[in-house]
């Protein structure tokens, strides 16, 4: 028997072995494809962060431009909305 019979035995199309490989090929597709979903769904809620702390940001600055007195108060609670929110986008929360 030659090498290349013997390699069809065992791998070949109806041969467990061959069966177990698509088996393992479909569970690392299938895993890929969800690690990817997770990533998409991260990247897309990490620009919403940024979207919205942008935006706030820039209605508080309009608003402080009025009173200008309530500055040293609010910045230091934007400051830490974006930390947190940075912090969630990056670990997922």
């Amino acid at each position: 028997m030659s090498n290349v019979e013997r390699w069809n035995e065992a791998f070949g199309a109806g041969s467990s072995l061959s069966r177990q490989a698509r088996r393992d090929l479909d569970q690392i597709a299938v895993e890929y494809a969800v690690k990817a979903a997770r990533e998409q769904a991260r990247a897309a809620y990490t620009m919403l962060t940024i979207d919205l702390t942008i935006s706030m940001v820039e209605r508080t600055q309009e608003r402080l431009k009025a009173t200008p007195q309530a500055a040293p108060f609010v910045m230091p609670l934007l400051e830490g909305y974006a930390r947190s929110a940075s912090y969630r986008s990056y670990f997922g929360l």
